[in-house]
């Protein structure tokens, strides 16, 4: 009797697991886009609040909003004493404006008298161009004068030869800084500058600013009347 002999079949090879080299290189390309997007992202987003060399970011304009509009209401402060006291102020007379070479208006010039001591007082505000004067990105300030006692001048005349300006012991105080060319429009009895509720009184005249802290920065504007001019 034979005795029969088996062999054992041969053990298939394991199946590797895992991934292959190739696969592990895309997936470390695909990582290295996805950080570098977040990176652009992040700088995009630096470069929008704290801004750059050239242009002030959100940050920076917040902060030059909020003190471009407290000069503004302080310039508001001094512009609406222009004709008190005075008998038929009017506009050229104790409201005085000068243009530019545009004919933009950018210095203005008032007075008002002290009920007290009948003595007329008087100040000034203007805008100068400080970088690219001209060009499409100027940049300048705007600056008022102290108060002169008594007005040295009659009309009170603000920039020119012996305008207020240029008065011997003039201060100038910065109201803002570094700003594009602001827009100031005179306006002589506006329709919505009246006393009460009475549309029909004399109308006084309409003051408005309209600037910007940069360029890229949102228009601020500031209007106010000045009642005691009604011509």
């Amino acid at each position: 009797m034979h005795k029969h002999m088996h062999r054992s079949r041969p053990a298939a090879p394991a199946r590797q697991h895992g991934t292959t080299i190739v696969a592990t290189m895309v997936g470390l390309a695909l990582g290295l886009l996805s950080v570098l997007a977040m990176f652009n992202l992040y700088l995009a987003q630096a470069r929008q609040i704290e801004g750059t060399r050239t242009e002030p970011g959100m940050r920076t304009r917040s902060s030059l909003d909020g003190q471009l509009s407290l000069g503004l209401l302080t310039l508001q402060y001094d512009m609406q004493r222009a004709g008190f006291g005075i008998d038929t102020a009017a506009v050229g007379t104790d409201l005085v404006s000068t243009n530019n070479a545009a004919g933009q208006t950018e210095a203005v010039g008032w007075r008002w008298r002290d009920l007290d001591t009948n003595v007329v007082s008087c100040s000034a505000m203007r805008y100068v161009a400080s970088a690219n004067a001209g060009l499409a990105n100027e940049a300048g300030r705007l600056e008022v004068t102290n108060t002169l006692t008594p007005c040295p001048i009659d009309p009170p005349t603000p920039t020119g030869t012996g305008g207020l300006f240029s008065q011997t012991g003039v201060q100038v105080e910065r109201v803002a800084q570094d700003i594009p060319t602001p827009t100031i429009t005179i306006t002589r009895q506006a329709p919505k500058c009246y006393l009460g509720t009475d549309s029909t009184a004399p109308k006084g005249v309409a003051v408005q600013f309209q600037a910007q802290v940069s360029l890229a920065g949102l228009p601020l504007t500031h209007g106010f009347c000045i009642h005691n001019i009604t011509d």
